[in-house]
Formats: C-alpha cells, sequence, structure tokens
C-alpha cells in the first residue's frame, strides 16, 4: 500500500511539473518574459543583431537548408541569413520540412551569433539563431471549394476563440491602422496590420495589406474609413483580441441585419375612440337659455370641419306654429383648437319653446370616423346626435 501511495505521489508531482514546463512555453507568458514582440526585417536584424539580442522578434524570410539534426534551419533572403529552431519540440517544426524554398514567418527569441555556442547548432554564416515558439507557412491560397464559415464579428469575437484555426468569411467597416482606437494600441502585432469593424466589436486583419482587384485602401488615413471589406482567413485570439491571417480580401456591401437582429416591433396601435360631444354651452336640457347667445358644442376629438356643412340645423319641437321664424341667417364655424362647434341662431329664439339642435349622420373626425351619439344607440332617421334647450 505504501508502494502504491509513493507511485501515485510521484505521478502527481511530475505531472504538475510537466504542466509548469508547457505552461512556460505559451506565447503570452514567453512574450511577457523577453516583452513585446517586434516586427523586424532580416536586413535590420542584420545590422543591429546586438540591439535585439535577447528579445522578441518576429521576422519573414524564405526557408532554406535543413541541419543533419532535422531540427535546425536556415531562413533567409537577398543573402542575409538567420538559424532557427524550436524553442522546444512540439512547435509543428517537423511541418516545416514540406516548406523548404517558400516565405514563412516566425516568432520567437533572437541571440546574436556573436554570443552562441558551440550548442545552439548556429551556421557560421548565420548572423544569429531564433528559438520560435510560433510560425506562420506560406500565405493560405483559396481553391474554388475552399468553404468558409460565414460569421458576424459579434458572434466571431464573442465566441472567445471557439472559431480560431477556422477558415471564416467576415464583413466589417475598414478602419484604418487602429486609426479611430477601435482596439488598444499594445495589441498591434504587426506595422502593417489594420482593422475592420461592425457595430461594436473589431478585430485586426494581418499577413494581407487591404487591396484586391480594383482598389487599394490606405490604412493610414480615415479617407476609406465609409468602405466595407470582406475578410476570408483564420483567427486567432488572444487576451480577448481576434486577429484574422488574411487570405483573401475583397471589398463588399454592408451586412445584411438577420432576423434576430431585427428591432421589435412596433406596439399595437391602440384602439381610436369615436368622436362624440362631451359639454355644450348652454347645457342639454338646460331651461335658462340665453335667447340672444350662440350655442357651444364640444368634442372629444378633433373633427373634419368640412363635414359640419349641411348637417346642421335648429328647429322648435313640435309641428310648426303661425308666425314661427326660421333660421335661414344661421351660421356654423369650428374652431379646431377648442374641438368646438359655434352655432349662431341669426334669429332671435322665442320665448317658452323648446330648441333642438340637429347634428345629422355624415359628420366625421379627422380619422373619418364617424359621431356617435352619448348613450351609445344607432342613429335615427339620419339624426346622429341631438341637443334640446328649454
Amino acid at each position: 500500500m505504501k508502494t502504491r501511495l509513493l507511485l501515485v505521489l510521484g505521478l502527481l508531482a511530475f505531472s504538475s511539473v510537466a504542466r509548469a514546463q508547457l505552461s512556460q512555453y505559451t506565447p503570452e507568458y514567453l512574450e511577457n518574459l523577453y516583452g513585446p514582440v517586434r516586427d523586424v526585417g532580416l536586413d535590420d536584424l542584420a545590422f543591429n543583431a546586438e540591439t535585439y539580442t535577447g528579445r522578441a522578434v518576429r521576422v519573414k524570410g524564405r526557408l532554406g537548408i535543413q541541419s543533419m539534426s532535422g531540427t535546425t534551419w536556415e531562413m533567409g533572403e537577398a543573402g542575409t541569413r538567420v538559424t532557427i529552431t524550436p524553442i522546444r519540440q512540439g512547435m509543428n517544426e517537423d511541418q516545416l520540412r514540406n516548406l523548404g524554398g517558400q516565405m514563412i514567418e516566425v516568432t520567437g527569441l533572437f541571440t546574436s551569433s556573436a554570443g552562441q555556442s558551440a550548442t545552439t547548432g548556429a551556421v557560421s554564416s548565420s548572423m544569429g539563431v531564433i528559438q520560435f515558439w510560433s510560425w506562420a507557412g506560406p500565405p493560405e491560397k483559396l481553391g474554388k471549394d475552399a468553404k468558409a464559415a460565414v460569421i458576424s464579428l459579434e458572434k466571431l469575437v464573442s465566441r472567445e476563440g471557439k472559431m480560431d484555426g477556422q477558415l471564416v468569411r467576415v464583413v466589417g467597416k475598414f478602419r484604418g491602422r487602429n486609426l479611430f482606437g477601435d482596439l488598444p494600441a499594445r495589441s498591434m502585432r504587426r506595422v502593417d496590420d489594420w482593422v475592420i469593424k461592425d457595430a461594436l466589436f473589431a478585430v485586426w486583419v494581418t499577413n494581407k495589406k487591404p487591396k484586391g482587384d480594383g482598389f487599394e485602401l490606405d490604412p493610414s488615413i480615415r479617407r476609406d474609413s465609409s468602405r466595407w471589406v470582406e475578410v476570408i482567413g483564420r483567427p486567432t485570439t488572444r487576451n480577448g483580441i481576434v486577429v484574422i491571417d488574411a487570405a483573401q480580401v475583397s471589398l463588399t456591401q454592408p451586412p445584411t441585419p438577420t432576423a434576430e437582429a431585427a428591432p421589435p416591433p412596433p406596439p399595437p396601435e391602440r384602439p381610436k375612440i369615436p368622436p362624440m360631444i362631451v359639454f355644450s354651452l348652454p347645457l342639454d336640457g338646460d331651461s335658462d337659455f340665453d335667447f340672444s347667445g350662440r350655442i357651444i358644442v364640444q368634442f372629444n376629438n378633433d373633427m373634419e370641419e368640412d363635414s359640419f356643412k349641411g348637417r346642421v340645423g335648429l328647429r322648435y319641437e313640435g309641428p310648426p306654429l303661425p308666425g314661427d321664424p326660421g333660421f335661414e341667417r344661421m351660421r356654423v364655424s369650428y374652431n379646431p383648437g377648442s374641438k368646438a362647434l359655434i352655432v349662431d341662431p341669426g334669429a332671435p329664439i322665442l320665448r317658452g319653446r323648446i330648441l333642438d339642435l340637429v347634428l345629422l349622420t355624415g359628420i366625421v373626425d379627422v380619422d373619418g370616423q364617424p359621431l356617435v351619439r352619448r348613450d351609445g344607440k344607432p342613429p335615427q332617421n339620419d339624426i346622429a346626435e341631438m341637443l334640446r334647450f328649454k
């Protein structure tokens, strides 16, 4: 039992050490250890080798001779060469064997040849050694059958790396070399990287300039920031920032809003209330009537003024009597501000008689709704509503 316990503890200790060692080779850990990665050319690295010694660099060059050990290569361009070797095994270095003569990019720790020992494997003609922890092969060429996942920038950013390494197609507005501060300045990896953005979500685009068949956008000025760009490439996410290694760039139209992004439908329109009389002066049924005054009728809705023409009348209750004057000189007007109908009889009102103000059907409000009776009953004899004064 004691032997088994010691064996388990030993395995746990070994596993902890292995995890600790593995964590030491993550890009985040190494960049924190050696400082931010600097994008440099091979010429600059050759002329300033001592300046970059002990620093993290990112360099492009053409992959050349492989050492006999199979773990060291030369990378160069125009006669300038540097030795590259993985900082540890497991950096996919075996895949480099098939990329001889092609352009690659490596990121790692540079040490000039002046400070190298024989154990580093540096070649005498090399300016130094880059112990790389990541590398990228030649730009990806998309065939006709290449299928990229169409995804919005919102989903790409919010999925926190779940699309990393997959071929995606995104659309965003061109934002130049982070001209509007959409992303933290320190998250820029290369001096020629640029930004696209849609709504609140922005990503970096790297390894391909914003130009193509018939267009070339300038990332240094805001002039082209109204253009929309489609990018096909493979994203990587680090510290919440997405960088797309672009394989294809083209101009496009703004993305069409999807159903899930559509604004909510407007609330249903409140049912309209039909027009009716809410007040009159004198009051309906009032016996204290000023026979020299006008009659004012107020409505709840804004009324259509023209609908009163020929549909307002005055009459005495009962059959006409000898000597009853007519209301030929009656005048009718409408005040929109107070929603009030004003009726001037145009003749003295006879005392002791009951006067009716008649409103005929066809009177409507500004929405075309017909006047209704206050008691809710339907019109009778083409009379929509009637007021009576004693």
